[in-house]
């Protein structure tokens, strides 16, 4: 029975991957109007019942999109960071280099993973498209794509190849 229980539970998964797929796609062809439930139902096979059985709402739709994206963006950086072999001896040249090349993966990042990059701009600029609490289920996964670039500041000033700035409330 756990054998069911668990190909029962990589189906569900399955479906509800392809169901996300289903309305990048429909946001890649007409933005935040194309992506619809019943859109996504209609091209899914899947009644409007049975699509609340993976979605509750556009809403939380938009927030899975989201966190999907961030999380392909912010697995790219960490294994690109991993792969950043420094052989200069110098600390401060190699957290220095490897702030240089944080910025390169960044600015690729629209050519290497258009459509992850793509949602996320058009998701950030389109306000309105989350209710708070489904919002709020993506901020785990933007503080995962923030975390490479704040470590790697935290790392290149521990290195003294930069200082913090002050903040204003230090005299003179």
């Amino acid at each position: 029975m756990a054998t069911e229980t668990d190909r029962r539970t990589r189906k569900r998964i399955a479906r509800r991957r392809e169901l996300l797929d289903i309305a990048a796609d429909l946001w890649d062809e007409g933005g935040p109007d194309a992506l619809t439930l019943a859109a996504i139902g209609e091209r899914a096979d899947l009644t409007a019942p049975s699509l609340y059985t993976y979605f509750p709402s556009k809403s939380a739709i938009v927030a899975a999109l989201q966190r999907d994206a961030l999380e392909v963006l912010a697995q790219v950086a960490r294994e690109a960071v991993g792969s950043w072999n420094a052989t200069d001896a110098n600390p401060r040249a190699v957290a220095l280099g490897r702030l240089v090349a944080f910025t390169d993966l960044t600015m690729s990042a629209p050519v290497g993973h258009p459509r992850e990059f793509g949602l996320q701009q058009r998701l950030m600029g389109s306000p309105g498209l989350e209710d708070a609490e489904d919002a709020a289920g993506v901020m785990p996964a933007a503080f995962g794509v923030l975390a490479v670039p704040v470590q790697l500041i935290d790392d290149a000033v521990e290195a003294d190849a930069l200082k913090p700035v002050a903040t204003g409330t230090e005299p003179g």
